[in-house]
Formats: structure tokens, sequence, C-alpha cells
């Protein structure tokens, strides 16, 4: 079951930014996690769900990665223009990947916001699809939001259009033990990052009401921030904003 449609796949240049890719290397502490456990070497690389670019980007600058794409959305050069700000040429395969196929094995396979938008045998098609794309002894990285825990109540309340259109029970490391069970060695499974808010989309037909919500989710990320400098961790599945998980596929030795 997809929880969206292509409607929902817009994005304006800003997402791909420098100043945008920037922040993001700032913020968000997983992506350090990912580029300390991918070896330091020249890696095939394929992003699922690629528009706009913006993780891969501030993953692979200064890197040797040979770097692909697939996206089926209305915006999906995006992803080219986002590399290209940091010096990259990319492959951008524009297809649908439920129907084609490209004929190529890669050492990474990653998606940044994209397995939580299925459920039951599309979410199994979209976990099988990682799997396909990897040679043995290469890595998947799936990173999504964390709505779960005092997330999830956040959410709930004040962006509830938003929640509707993810699946919560996949964001947790159990869900990830299936790449576990087809062989593959675990290296990351765990909720990343000090607390931070975001979301109004339940109150934006209210205009004030909206703006006050996100400056409520601003004042109080701030918060988080500050309490994390003096030892109070507002960390873990209730508070953290992310969701990460890096797994290798073992290789099978020859007999």
């Amino acid at each position: 079951m997809k929880l969206t449609d292509k409607k929902r796949w817009r994005y304006n240049a800003n997402w791909g930014s420098r100043s945008t890719i920037d922040m993001v290397k700032r913020r968000d502490e997983w992506l350090a996690i990912v580029r300390r456990i991918l070896p330091d070497a020249p890696l095939r690389y394929l992003e699922l769900g690629c528009a706009p670019g913006l993780y891969t980007a501030a993953l692979a600058e200064g890197t040797q990665w040979n770097i692909s794409g697939i996206d089926f959305s209305v915006d999906a050069q995006r992803f080219v223009d986002t590399l290209a700000v940091v010096g990259k040429q990319v492959s951008l395969h524009h297809m649908d990947m439920f129907v084609e196929r490209i004929d190529e094995q890669f050492d990474v396979v990653c998606s940044f916001g994209l397995v939580e938008h299925f459920r039951g045998a599309t979410l199994e098609s979209v976990l099988q699809l990682h799997d396909s794309y990897i040679y043995e002894g290469g890595y998947v990285v799936l990173e999504m939001p964390n709505f779960t825990g005092f997330q999830y109540f956040w959410h709930y309340l004040f962006d509830r259009p938003d929640l509707d259109n993810h699946n919560v029970d996949v964001m947790q490391p159990a869900a990830m033990l299936w790449f576990k069970e087809r062989g593959y060695e675990i290296l990351f499974n765990d909720y990343v990052g000090v607390m931070r808010l975001w979301g109004n989309t339940g109150w934006l037909k209210y205009w004030i009401l909206g703006k006050l919500v996100a400056a409520v989710a601003v004042s109080l990320s701030k918060v988080a921030r500050i309490l994390d400098r003096f030892g109070i961790k507002l960390r873990g599945r209730s508070w953290s904003p992310d969701f990460l998980m890096i797994a290798r596929k073992i290789r099978v030795e020859a007999r």
C-alpha cells in the first residue's frame, strides 16, 4: 500500500541550495554516523527516491563515490542540480522503481524518507528493491523521520495530515530485522539526534495558529539543544527526530 502520490513530491531550488546543504550538515547527526561506517573509498552509490538529493549531497561531498539515483517525481531533475552544487556529476534514472529496473549493482543503496510511505506487500517490495541492487559486501542505508514517542504526540496534535502519510510501525529497530533475517550484519539500528519538532499541517487553515504552532516547535527545539549541552538528553525513541539503519550484506564464501 502506497501512502502518498506524486502530488506530495514537489521540490523547489531551495531544497538543494548551498545554504540548505550546509544547514543539514550542521543539524543532522546521523550524517556523521553514515560517513563513519561507510568505507573511505571509491564506491558505487544508488539512492532510491533520490529527488531532491539534499542528503546525498551532504554525504557525498568530498568523496570518490560514483552516484546514481532513481526517482519518478516531476522534479527528479533536482537530484542532478543539487549534486552539481557539491561538484558531483550523477546518473539519474527517471522512472517508476516498481515498474522498471536498471541493470547495475552497487556498493551502497540508500533511501532517505522513503520506506515509511509504504505498508504491507508494497513495503516488502521496497525493502526487496534495496536488497536487489546491492553487491555482496555492500551497504544498505535507510533513514526516516521518527514519529514514535513524544514525536507521535506532536504530529498527531499539530501535523495529522502528514502523520497519516507515514507508516509509524516501520520507524523502529524491530522492523529493520528484515535485513538480518536475510543475512545482513546490522551495523547501526537506532534513533539519532536531540529532540527537534516540526510540522503544523493540521493547523494551516488557521493562519495565525499555524504560525504559532511553528514558532512553538522552533522554540522547544532550541530549548532541547540547550538542555543537551548541560547533560539533559532529550534523545532516543521518545524524542529523537531521526531513525537510522545501516546494514552490510555478508559475502557468501565460495565452497
